[in-house]
């Protein structure tokens, strides 16, 4: 997200409106929820898990393909969520969002449980005009350790995206807020992914042909250690090499932000979705069966 970031009090869930660069005024009333697809994810699992639970005014939802929810079980996370509390505020610190509505967790996809976040962007009308719609989670003692790891799963329906689209940053939390983001790139050689660092003294990016799967789970994991200055992701528990990034000159990371977001989106691009589940930051590799 880059420029977009204004941190609030550590603690303190405030959503966070940021105008349109164009300043143009669109009607967006229809919001995620109502007007999304009804199905589920776990419609798609040859034998549903046992113990649905009730979603609202909905039949029974289904557990996840991933099974339960494994936030709750005492692993060695610094932070993790499943999105199984809808009230999101009860686990992040705050939401960004830009020609976008607020992302809200809902039952349409989801890998574990029965609910995943879903983050939502509204129609690009002028070229470069930012769309993002985020949460993020600031670290208690305002910085998380120097080498950690951040594990995400995402969804991304088909067909992706044409703008570059960003998936996870690690931010510093004061001016003028340095981090890395993993995005991926359908600007690339084959729609690969990439990192970069930004607001940086000599900003970096190391891009992979390796493509973010359409229409199913992907789980990745991202290493920081602002200490050694190296970085290295991890797609479906395997390193993709190419983006293992090296001095990054990045300094203590404390904000950890996970939805969409389109930096710079090319004009006329259309109403996007992703649901991202299961976010769990450690200092140890935590894997995709965790």
């Amino acid at each position: 997200m880059r420029s977009h970031f204004s941190l609030l009090a550590f603690g303190l869930f405030v959503p966070s409106v940021v105008a349109c660069g164009n300043g143009q005024s669109q009607n967006h009333s229809s919001g995620i929820g109502p007007d999304a697809s009804t199905g589920s994810d776990a419609s798609k699992v040859g034998s549903p898990t046992d113990g649905g639970v009730s979603d609202g005014n909905t039949a029974d939802v289904p557990l996840g393909e991933g099974g339960a929810s494994l936030c709750n079980d005492g692993g060695a996370f610094l932070f993790c969520d499943g999105f199984e509390d809808t009230n999101l505020s009860d686990n992040w610190s705050q939401t960004q969002y830009a020609n976008a509505p607020p992302p809200q967790a809902d039952s349409v996809h989801y890998y574990r449980g029965t609910h995943a976040l879903h983050a939502r962007t509204y129609a690009v009308v002028d070229a470069g005009a930012a769309a993002y719609s985020t949460i993020q989670k600031l670290a208690s003692s305002g910085s998380w350790p120097a080498h950690f790891f951040t594990r995400l799963f995402v969804y991304q329906p088909s067909p992706s995206p044409p703008s570059p689209e960003g998936l996870l940053d690690l931010i510093n939390t004061t001016s003028p807020y340095a981090g890395i983001e993993l995005i991926s790139n359908p600007l690339g050689p084959s729609g690969g992914l990439a990192t970069f660092t930004y607001n940086t003294s000599t900003d970096q990016g190391w891009p992979s042909d390796a493509g973010l799967a359409l229409d199913q789970w992907v789980c990745f994991e991202v290493e920081v250690d602002t200490f050694n200055s190296v970085s290295h992701v991890y797609m479906n528990g395997v390193e993709v090499t190419a983006l293992a990034g090296m001095k990054l000159g990045l300094p203590a990371l404390g904000n950890v932000s996970v939805g969409m977001s389109f930096f710079s989106p090319i004009a006329g691009q259309k109403e996007e979705d992703s649901w991202i589940d299961e976010v769990a930051v450690s200092t140890s590799r935590i894997g995709c069966s965790n």
